[in-house]
């Protein structure tokens, strides 16, 4: 909806709202742009009824403080391709993998083999997981714009069968011959760590998930979560 097409009082509570957001710099051109195009059309469709800028959204200011707060993040979960949140996920497990295997094979004794996962074994695992984690986290928070709800207790079934796969397949993981999968030194799996925080960084500001916290899924779920309550 075009903004000319907005009374004088919602174009002007708009243009106060971008305003606000720009000044703040803590948004990109692009977030506040996206902000505002989702206020006006709101507004556009709300403005027919009579219901005014204020009894739908406050001043404002009370409007920009919800995205300017750093506990919410602009963008939704469903608002990310599917695969960002896999790979964010993914790399998350592969960080917390290499440096537990960095612990044990620091402290282990004797086969360092017996010790630590081989090193592909941890990159299939955490790509695994990473998959399996995002796909039943979808499904257990619906994207509010499907018109067919998806059955939550299905997951509830679905899970325990994923944890076994999962399961299934760390001990697959376990018999791939040394020669293709060898056990890195702790300084190794340090260094798998390092590399997964950096891939970790990059994917999120590609994507501008900033200031996610450690699991930007769950951070994603919660706010998802809040807001569908809020709809109700």
């Amino acid at each position: 909806m075009a903004k000319q097409e907005l009374t004088k009082k919602n174009q002007a509570f708009v243009f106060q709202l971008r305003k606000i957001l720009l000044s703040a710099n803590k948004l990109s051109g692009e977030d506040v742009d996206q902000i505002t195009n989702e206020v006006e059309e709101t507004l556009a469709s709300e403005q027919g009824s009579g219901r005014t800028a204020a009894q739908i959204y406050g001043t404002p200011h009370e409007l920009s403080a919800k995205y300017l707060s750093p506990q919410r993040t602009v963008k939704q979960l469903y608002d990310y391709p599917r695969w960002v949140i896999m790979l964010d996920t993914s790399l998350v497990l592969l960080v917390f993998m290499s440096l537990w295997f960095a612990l044990t094979t620091s402290f282990g004794k004797g086969n360092p083999q017996s010790e630590g996962l081989g090193i592909i074994s941890t990159l299939l695992l955490s790509a695994l997981g990473g998959v399996f984690y995002t796909l039943f986290s979808y499904w257990l928070v619906p994207n509010p714009k499907e018109p067919k709800k998806r059955p939550r207790w299905l997951a509830w079934v679905l899970i325990p069968g994923a944890v076994l796969v999962w399961m299934g397949s760390f001990f697959l993981a376990t018999l791939l011959p040394v020669q293709i999968n060898p056990v890195l030194p702790s300084i190794g799996y340090l260094i798998v760590a390092a590399l997964g925080l950096l891939l970790i960084r990059w994917n999120r500001q590609q994507a501008g998930m900033e200031k996610m916290g450690i699991m930007a899924i769950s951070k994603l779920m919660q706010q998802a979560r809040v807001n569908a309550n809020n709809q109700k």
